[in-house]
């Protein structure tokens, strides 16, 4: 595809990672390729990918990581700065407010985003809710 692209005259800087198992088979490959091609030549050995003299960036598709974050803390804790979170906090602020009916402050949240049951667990948008 990348061949194809900048034969249109478009130059192509950067592939998406999605994180999908074929992406990452070819990522893998495509990044093999490349350090080796550097080693022969004697360049600096980076984590660009070279292909048909197109140099690529690698980024992250953010959806995707965003959900893979909130769908690990379903299951796991997170420790940032020797303090432990973890999602039975999210639920229980999530019940105390609920109580509060009429003065709610997290109005837009509702079971699909916080009830383990109840999430959709590919809806970016309810990931970023809360």
């Amino acid at each position: 595809m990348v061949i194809a692209v900048g034969n249109t005259g478009l130059r192509p800087v950067a592939l998406v990672y999605d994180q999908g198992t074929a992406f990452q088979s070819a990522l893998k490959s495509l990044q093999e390729d490349t350090r080796r091609e550097q080693i022969i030549s004697g360049e600096r050995i980076d984590d660009v990918i070279v292909i048909n003299n197109h140099t690529l960036s690698v980024i992250h598709d953010p959806p995707h990581l965003i959900k893979g974050l909130r769908n690990n803390f379903l299951n796991k804790d997170i420790k940032y700065n020797d303090k432990i979170s973890k999602w039975s906090d999210i639920a229980e602020v999530y019940k105390t407010d609920f109580k509060l009916a009429q003065m709610r402050l997290l109005h837009k949240l509702n079971d699909e985003h916080v009830i383990l049951e109840k999430i959709k667990k590919m809806k970016v948008k309810n990931c970023t809710s809360v």
